[in-house]
C-alpha cells in the first residue's frame, strides 16, 4: 500500500507511507510483507532525495533483511532486498541475485516484474530490449497498471522508440492523470 502511494507522481506521500508501514510492523512484527514494504518505501524515499540515503539506509537494510528472514518464500521481500542493495550499497550482484530469487518465487508478480524491468534490466544492465520484454509481460497481466505503463514508456524512450514511449506515456496518464512518470515521458 505504501509503495503504491509512491508511484504515479504521488511520491510526496512516501514519508507518511513509511510511518504508517512502520506502525504496521509494530502491530504484527512477524509478518514479512510489512517490513518488505518499509524497506522498498525507504529506498524510494532515498532515491528521490527526500532524505539523504545515509539517513535511512541502515533502517531500510534492516527492514528488508527482516522481511527475507521472516518470509524466505515471499517475492516482495527479495525484491525489496534487491532494490535496497542497489540504492544503499551500490551492490549490483546482490541486487541481481535478489531479483532473480524474487522472480523465481513470483514469475507472474507484476510488482516484481516491473521492479526488475526498471532496476535490473534498465538501471543496472542498460538492456532496454529486455526491460521492454519484461514490461510487456507485466502489462499483459495488468493492462491498467499506470506504474508499468510509465516504466514501459521510459524503457522505450531509453531504447530510442519515441512513438512507443509516447503511446505508453499517454496510456499511463489516461489511467492516472496525476502520473508524474507518465507526464515526464510526454515532455
Amino acid at each position: 500500500l505504501g509503495v503504491r502511494a509512491a508511484v504515479g507522481g504521488r511520491g510526496r506521500f512516501l514519508p507518511t507511507a513509511v510511518t504508517v508501514l512502520e506502525c504496521a510492523v509494530g502491530l504484527d512484527p512477524n509478518s514479512p510483507p510489512a517490513p518488505a514494504s518499509v524497506a522498498e518505501s525507504l529506498a524510494r524515499v532515498a532515491y528521490y532525495g527526500l532524505p539523504k540515503p545515509t539517513l535511512v539506509g541502515a533502517r531500510a537494510m534492516n527492514a528488508c533483511s527482516r522481511a527475507v528472514a521472516l518470509g524466505a518464500d515471499l517475492a516482495e521481500a527479495h525484491m525489496a532486498y534487491a532494490i535496497c542493495s542497489l540504492v544503499f550499497n551500490f551492490d549490483r550482484e546482490a541486487a541481481r541475485d535478489g531479483f532473480e530469487r524474487a522472480i523465481s518465487i513470483g514469475p507472474r508478480n507484476v510488482n516484481v516484474l516491473t521492479a526488475r524491468m526498471h532496476w535490473l534490466h534498465g538501471t543496472i544492465r542498460g538492456r532496454y530490449d529486455d526491460a521492454i520484454s519484461e514490461g510487456e509481460l507485466a502489462i499483459a497481466l495488468d493492462p491498467l497498471n499506470e506504474h508499468v505503463l510509465s516504466r514501459l514508456s521510459m524503457a522505450h524512450l531509453c531504447r530510442g522508440n519515441r512513438e512507443a514511449a509516447l503511446r505508453y506515456a499517454r496510456q499511463a496518464v489516461s489511467v492516472e492523470p496525476q502520473s508524474l512518470p507518465g507526464r515526464n515521458s510526454l515532455i
